[in-house]
């Protein structure tokens, strides 16, 4: 008995290889250019329907004139490390899918830079952060302008902010281009010369992601209990000596004085 043309049908469907989950991304997909745009020049400082980051969320963008967009893109181009294609962004920006087409972008990306790098380390992350492993351009070390504890009056010690919870504000994927291309003037210029490389970058993603698992920093003071307790003694000291001599002394004017 020979098979009838729907049977033959069935089988080639059954065969053949389901399609990609709607919204995911493939390694082979053909590279979406207006958002790697946005994911190279913008995604370290705004994010599309995610919340703010280092500047405000963009998914209002859609609704400004073309005028308006375009002088505001315009006026970003002297903050932006690298080439910075406006128009390419500008008309990302107008789509309402914009926010999709970023995370497909995203994946994509992830994906392909992923399956030529290590791991991800926590340690090796430390250890850049910290200035005690180099960093491949020989850029400044981040320990050098930031903290990962807040101080005693809960803010950073040193020049930059205390990251100790830059993961939860940031997530892996932006935080990972904004350890490539800061947008802060001070570290734009630290950097320019002396570029994080994307494998390091997933390193202090890593560690960053770890210090959320860290209990949190004990209250810390100002001096330790000890010094403080040794200074206080020192001085009462010296007012007892000092009060003393005081009394002898006006003992001897007095006296003269009789």
């Amino acid at each position: 008995m020979k098979p009838t043309p729907w049977i033959l049908f069935a089988a080639l469907a059954a065969l053949a290889p389901l399609p990609a989950a709607e919204g995911g991304a493939d390694a082979n997909t053909a590279a979406d250019p207006n958002a790697t745009a946005f994911l190279r020049s913008c995604s370290g400082c705004h994010t599309i329907g995610r919340g703010k980051l280092t500047g405000p969320d963009l998914v209002s963008a859609k609704t400004l004139a073309p005028s308006a967009l375009d002088a505001a893109l315009e006026r970003m181009r002297s903050k932006v490390i690298g080439t910075f294609d406006a128009s390419l962004i500008a008309a990302l920006l107008r789509d309402a899918a914009a926010a999709a087409r970023l995370d497909r972008e995203q994946q994509r990306q992830n994906k392909l830079a992923e399956a030529k790098l290590d791991p991800p380390d926590a340690a090796v992350g430390r250890a850049l952060f910290q200035g005690q492993r180099r960093l491949a351009a020989g850029g400044t070390a981040c320990a050098s302008c930031h903290s990962v504890r807040p101080g005693p009056m809960g803010n950073s010690p040193f020049l930059g902010p205390d990251l100790h919870d830059v993961y939860k504000r940031y997530g892996r994927d932006s935080l990972r281009v904004a350890c490539q291309q800061p947008g802060f003037k001070i570290m734009s210029a630290l950097y320019k010369d002396h570029p994080v490389t994307r494998q390091e970058a997933v390193h202090l993603v890593a560690f960053f992601a770890a210090l959320e698992k860290e209990p949190p920093a004990p209250n810390e003071f100002p001096l330790h209990p000890v010094a403080a307790l040794g200074a206080l003694l020192f001085f009462a000291g010296l007012a007892v000596a000092y009060r003393g001599r005081l009394r002898s002394v006006r003992a001897r004017i007095t006296g003269a004085a009789r």
